[in-house]
């Protein structure tokens, strides 16, 4: 337990006084980052018509749809699964038919935290951020979470995209969360819309 506490410990040391990330550039990703020691290259990719690009990594591939219904439930199952070659690190992405606007963005993060909270109250939140691009704004919150499989970090973040709720995730085993994490917060950072 000692070591789990040490962990939540070093999530909280990743922010500033502030309470802001310190986020290098996406262009890190472009040129490799070593991971867990794998080491990754992102690329741009574009989804739902060009409406939104993402970096992510080149050596992922896009989930089967039997392994998707195998690990997503059908109301839950984003329409973007990113996913490693055993298929226990993924990227997801949904573009919903949920209207937003940049305002509603830390109430729609709110919901969505608190919603997570009440369907499995055992969830450990750890931090609320926002990252604003280039007139973009997303919002995010992270947290640890139990599977069958043992414990999830997931970062769950949330921005517009020709004015419809995109809702995107993230989510290793727990143990790999240190090394992920500033990585994925470099992912946020590379989204573009139109």
């Amino acid at each position: 337990m000692k070591h789990l506490e040490l962990i939540d410990e070093f999530i909280v040391t990743l922010r500033n006084k502030d309470g802001v990330y310190e986020i290098k550039s996406p262009k890190d990703l472009i040129d490799g980052v070593n991971i867990d020691s794998v080491k990754y290259n992102f690329k741009e990719m574009r989804f739902f018509d060009d409406k939104l690009s993402i970096l992510l990594p080149k050596e992922f591939h896009q989930m089967n749809e039997r392994t998707a219904k195998e690990k997503y439930s059908a109301e839950a199952r984003p329409s973007v699964i990113w996913t490693n070659s055993d298929n226990t690190i993924d990227f997801t992405l949904n573009l919903t038919d949920e209207p937003l606007r940049t305002v509603q963005l830390p109430l729609m993060r709110a919901t969505m935290k608190d919603a997570i909270g009440k369907v499995h109250p055992s969830t450990m939140f750890f931090d609320d951020g926002r990252i604003e691009n280039e007139n973009r704004v997303i919002e995010f919150f992270d947290f640890k979470s139990f599977a069958l499989e043992g414990l999830v970090y997931n970062i769950m973040f949330f921005t517009p995209v020709s004015g419809k709720l995109l809702i995107g995730t993230f989510n290793c085993t727990f143990v790999l969360f240190k090394d992920w994490k500033p990585a994925v917060l470099q992912v946020m950072e590379s989204v573009h819309t139109q």
